[in-house]
């Protein structure tokens, strides 16, 4: 469902008309797995136990040095989409950081007559599974999200009707990204990313959102 997507993509079969991947980025970055300096280790578990069995090559390399610089250069080609992407996240997905930093990559390097078709939807959603919390799922754990359930699979329904059957639903005019606020419970709509009013955390790649919720003491 996810980084398949954008390695197709890359390779511009004549018939793709767009991608619609979910809680998924191509890049592989060394903030992924060493956050702030940090190995994140129940991450790289979960990834051994799923079978991809990445622990040797991860530790062989732990620190950012031109290894790491040659495996994101060859990861991250927002320039090579050349058909409109539909982006799908969670927030309490683990690629929460790597989807809207590659969508505002499509959005600035893709070529012009699609860079602005890409949409991206954030939904208060985990990256999977099934039982206590799925993708597009209401509950997730303990939590119960009833305005959020379904809403990927609708979006991304309007999204394909619009590009794959030429149906005049209105897609082309949606807002850019489309995002819950968890906490207050509502989504909200930009045109841009990071959205206005954010701020960037120091050196870190996390950002501050300041919304027009804030409440100021």
């Amino acid at each position: 469902m996810g980084k398949v997507q954008y390695q197709t993509a890359r390779k511009n079969p004549p018939h793709l008309v767009c991608i619609c991947p979910s809680v998924a980025a191509p890049q592989t970055n060394y903030e992924e797995y060493f956050t702030n300096g940090c190995l994140r280790t129940e991450y790289l578990e979960q990834l051994d136990l799923l079978g991809f069995g990445l622990s040797k090559i991860i530790m062989a390399h732990p620190y950012h040095t031109a290894t790491w610089s040659i495996a994101q250069n060859a990861n991250n080609y927002p320039q090579d989409i050349k058909v409109p992407c539909f982006m799908i996240g969670g927030w309490y997905d683990h690629n929460t950081e790597l989807m809207p930093a590659f969508f505002e990559a499509l959005r600035n390097a893709s070529p012009s007559n699609v860079k602005n078709q890409h949409r991206l939807l954030l939904g208060p959603w985990a990256h999977g599974g099934n039982r206590a919390s799925q993708m597009g799922g209401a509950s997730q754990g303990e939590l119960i999200f009833k305005n959020a359930e379904h809403r990927n699979d609708s979006m991304a329904l309007l999204f394909f009707d619009y590009h794959l059957r030429n149906i005049a639903n209105n897609w082309n005019s949606s807002p850019i990204i489309t995002y819950y606020q968890i906490g207050y419970n509502v989504w909200s709509n930009s045109n841009e990313w990071p959205l206005a009013g954010a701020t960037k955390l120091l050196s870190s790649t996390k950002w501050k959102i300041i919304d027009r919720f804030t409440r100021h003491q």
